[in-house]
């Protein structure tokens, strides 16, 4: 990428279409926020555990998501390789059912941000305790 627009300052390519990123300056979006501490200087490469946090950046994203993900994976042969799938999953009730631990969204009704915290490190127990506490 060698050449900036001149409207938003993107980078393209030279033989790029002009005006496909901000539709020759029509579109104007806010700047990002930065993120809150320790978010911030973890994903800066600032914090102490950063190398820690980015090797496991998918394990802390996942101890923090609301609902799951499940689906039915259609396979149809000779073709590109894609992931299709077919269904959906409904976000399960707001409290365990037959005394089973919490997860997802039911850990965010845990009114002690210490078994908040237990409840994340059950599910995944290789995260770093004070660094899920301080998230």
């Amino acid at each position: 990428m060698n050449v900036c627009y001149n409207y938003c300052k993107a980078l393209r390519w030279k033989d790029e279409s002009k005006g496909i990123c901000c539709s020759s300056g029509k579109v104007r979006l806010d700047s990002i926020q930065q993120p809150p501490e320790p978010l911030k200087s973890l994903l800066c490469g600032e914090h102490d555990q950063s190398q820690h946090f980015l090797n496991n950046i998918r394990r802390y994203n996942s101890a923090f998501q609301m609902t799951s993900f499940g689906a039915k994976e259609v396979h149809e042969g000779n073709y590109m390789p894609t992931f299709k799938i077919q269904g959906c999953h409904l976000i399960g009730s707001p409290l365990p059912v037959d005394n089973a631990r919490e997860s997802f969204l039911q850990i965010y009704f845990i009114s002690d941000y210490v078994l908040q915290r237990d409840a994340r490190l059950q599910c995944f127990p290789n995260l770093n305790p004070m660094l899920v506490e301080s998230l």
